[in-house]
């Protein structure tokens, strides 16, 4: 699934698809896609953690297709935002993200029963 989200002046595309767990792994040494995930499908952001953010930051970097084609740092990546923009973007972020888990049941099959693509 890819959507263009708003994060405070800036547009960014975003995709999430099977490669995704594996880019995160190889792009943060190993770090585990679904535990980071847990933690921002209930993330409050009146109550964020140092690991809260972390996780919204490697997460967003991760799916943002600017970043991944320009072969931008993860830092230099981040200083194109304002911090809490970002965390007000988390949302829509987990929504491609569960908008792709959604399409497809564990049958291997999309909504409308066809096979789903690889």
């Amino acid at each position: 699934m890819e959507q263009v989200i708003k994060i405070g002046d800036i547009e960014k595309t975003f995709r999430s698809n099977g490669a995704t767990p594996i880019k995160y792994r190889k792009l943060f040494k190993g770090a585990d896609f679904f535990r980071d995930l847990t933690k921002l499908k209930n993330i409050d952001l009146e109550k964020l953690s140092d690991s809260d953010v972390e996780a919204v930051e490697k997460v967003a970097f991760t799916m943002c297709e600017d970043s991944n084609k320009a072969g931008a740092s993860f830092e230099k990546w981040l200083e194109e935002f304002d911090l809490f923009a970002l965390l007000r973007a988390t949302p829509e972020i987990m929504g491609v993200i569960t908008g792709n888990l959604e399409t497809q049941n564990i049958a291997g099959e999309s909504k409308n029963g066809d096979p789903a693509e690889s």
